[in-house]
């Protein structure tokens, strides 16, 4: 072999190699959650409480909502997540600041459920509220499973019994942090 052919050959290994590493050390900063690293973002719709207005102007039909948010940590060790929920407001209405995130340990193997009062807690939404709908956001350095039951009855009474149920599984989106933003400035 020529030395211009083992100059290729050996700089092709070093690439190969470096990417190795790298690809390595994403992968163990994905599963640390260290800083700097992706986060995996699961964020499930929430629809909650009595709606009672027949109008066009209501989000939904009438009739008793519930969402139960069921979180499971798959991993062989603890996770710490944070949680938090934004209310929904109507396009032409003031927005509604979304809540603060907290945070939650899930041990390995457990699994902790976020419902219609948990999300109230979570979302600041305001006490003598009938009806909310909006999204529970969860942060996790590392992958969980998330699931999401709805349920809705007729307007009756909050005990009606379930007209329909629907369960979803909620899918992440990984999200990594930006370090630095450049902002073009004027010469």
């Amino acid at each position: 072999m020529n030395s211009r052919k083992k100059t290729v050959t050996l700089l092709s290994a070093i690439v190969l190699i470096a990417a190795i590493v790298g690809m390595t050390a994403y992968a163990q900063n994905v599963e640390t959650g260290a800083t700097g690293a992706p986060t995996y973002q699961y964020t499930a719709k929430y629809v909650c409480g009595l709606s009672q207005d027949p109008t066009t102007k209501s989000p939904v039909l009438p009739g008793t909502y519930r969402t139960s948010i069921n979180v499971h940590n798959p991993q062989a060790s603890n996770v710490t997540i944070m949680k938090k929920a934004v209310q929904s407001s109507r396009e032409m209405e003031n927005p509604i600041p979304p809540g603060k995130l907290r945070s939650y340990t899930i041990r390995p193997d457990y699994s902790f459920e976020i419902d219609c009062e948990d999300v109230y807690l979570i979302g600041g939404v305001p006490s003598g509220t009938l009806f909310s709908e909006g999204f529970v956001v969860i942060q996790s350095p590392r992958q969980i499973d998330v699931k999401a039951v709805y349920t809705a009855g007729a307007p009756a009474t909050a005990s009606s019994s379930v007209v329909t149920m629907d369960i979803e599984n909620i899918e992440p989106k990984i999200s990594v942090p930006v370090a630095t933003q450049y902002v073009d400035t004027p010469s």
